[in-house]
């Protein structure tokens, strides 16, 4: 696997991503480190974060890689985010997750989803039953919207949703048959 193909694999949309790249005439990482992180929203429609993220390990890979394009930095280690750096609710935008266009916005708007963190913890048959997504496409958005809500810390659990009592049998244990 060749190294565009990595970054794309593990901080894209795979190979859909890899492939809007060769699309746009860029082959080779070297041709990706040469865009803008806008550049790079634009072509896979990602959020600026994830944008930044992506050119920043397709660096850091560039470099562990010995790739001759990039000047060696030693003892060099990919910039941390701060703690304070995300924010904690950003709101639901076309773009702001891979996959996230204006229809998309509207339907979950619709059921009452207003921000990456409410879509990423918000129970996903029910959003899927109340905008006509997919079940798979609520959860591929949600996973999104968790890896670019903040850090789990932030992302506190859905409330548990009641569950009916097991009916009981004859014999007076759940499920158990009759005499």
């Amino acid at each position: 696997m060749n190294a565009l193909a990595l970054v794309c694999n593990l901080y894209a949309d795979g190979p859909r991503s890899l492939q809007r790249l060769r699309d746009a005439g860029r082959h080779e990482l070297e041709d990706v480190l040469e865009l803008s992180a806008e550049s790079i929203v634009e072509l896979l429609g990602m959020s600026v974060r994830s944008a930044e993220r992506f050119l920043r390990e397709a660096e850091t890979l560039g470099r562990r890689a010995g790739c001759e394009f990039l000047d060696p930095e030693p003892g060099a280690e990919p910039a941390e985010e701060a703690p304070g750096e995300r924010p904690t609710a950003a709101s639901l935008a076309p773009g702001a997750v891979d996959g996230l266009d204006a229809t998309t916005c509207e339907r979950l708007a619709s059921a009452g989803v207003r921000t990456l963190e409410q879509l990423a913890r918000g129970a996903a048959l029910e959003l899927a039953g109340a905008t006509g997504l997919a079940f798979a496409t609520v959860r591929r958005l949600q996973f999104l919207a968790s890896r670019d809500a903040g850090p789990a810390d932030e992302l506190r659990p859905a409330p548990p949703r009641p569950r009916a009592p097991l009916p009981t049998g004859p014999g007076g244990s759940p499920g158990s048959p009759g005499p």
